[in-house]
């Protein structure tokens, strides 16, 4: 005998990702995405914020292991005791780019330290989208300009390098190189989050649905 459709307890609910409530404090905004003005304070606290997020301590990481690998600027040598002192000085040098890029600059420039990706488009041009926001930013008001909290902010922390860094290293050209470097680096870190957001994104919606295929079996 069939049973009673009206009987039949309804499927269980499928489960579905849904990314969490934006943050202040995220790195980056998506189009659609209504991102509030940081206020001063949140400005202030805003590169302690990336510098405790989960990848902060990579690029001081790669930074300790290239150094070690090639003797490179600063010159502490190629041993263990050596990469010590490398990872020691790019961990400073990090935290003051941060510093002076993400908080400093953005409270006296009034620019938006957040990164606001393209989304859309090909992959050349969200490329050119995400390089291009090293130089080019949002100010509070939402118009665009010269990124100078970026480029200054780096330049001021490179200007700092000779106060830590081995009198071997504490010359104008590793200034220079540094300031350089510093600038593609956040053109990578620009791109990464220009696409790792829809990376993330494709890979959800793959595992959904893989769960509607296996729960229609």
């Amino acid at each position: 005998m069939a049973a009673n459709p009206a009987q039949t307890p309804p499927p269980p609910p499928r489960k579905v990702w849904v990314a969490g409530p934006w943050s202040q404090w995220s790195q980056y905004v998506s189009p659609g995405e209504q991102a509030p003005v940081l206020t001063r304070r949140e400005k202030a606290n805003f590169w302690l914020h990336q510098e405790f997020r989960p990848l902060a301590a990579l690029p001081a990481l790669i930074s300790g292991f290239y150094g070690v690998g090639t003797n490179a600027d600063p010159k502490y040598g190629t041993n263990a005791e050596a990469f010590g002192k490398r990872l020691g000085a790019a961990a400073i040098r990090e935290a003051s780019m941060r510093f002076f890029v993400a908080s400093a600059m953005p409270l006296v420039t009034g620019e938006d330290p957040r990164y606001y990706r393209a989304a859309t488009g090909s992959i050349w041009h969200r490329g050119l989208h995400a390089a291009g926001a090293t130089f080019v930013t949002h100010t509070d008001e939402g118009r665009r300009t010269v990124n100078t909290s970026d480029l200054l902010g780096h330049a001021l922390a490179c200007a700092l390098l000779p106060a830590y860094y081995p009198a071997r290293s504490a010359n104008g050209r590793v200034v220079a190189e540094s300031w350089v470097t510093s600038i593609g680096g956040d053109m990578l870190n620009n791109l990464f989050m220009e696409f790792w957001p829809s990376v993330r994104h494709r890979m959800h919606v793959r595992h959904e649905r893989k769960e509607m295929e296996r729960e229609q079996k």
